[in-house]
């Protein structure tokens, strides 16, 4: 496995949000090449305040059906 990833979406829950974060999810862990996948709250808030959560729990077939 590579490098890690981060991903820091903002905004409140909607149908561009969930999609997006659902083919993020899914291109990550499809191609293998990262270690681990982190999301950070409230975008680059989560970042700056280190308000950071693994997301390994959230990146099986059944959580990020697209």
């Amino acid at each position: 496995m590579g490098n890690n990833i981060l991903i820091g979406l903002s905004g409140g829950p909607s149908a561009a949000i969930n999609s997006s974060m659902a083919g993020i999810l899914h291109a990550a862990t499809a191609s293998g090449r990262f270690g681990k996948i982190y999301g950070a709250h409230h975008g680059i808030e989560g970042v700056l305040s280190d308000d950071i959560l693994d997301l390994a729990p959230y990146c099986d077939e059944r959580s990020i059906a697209l």
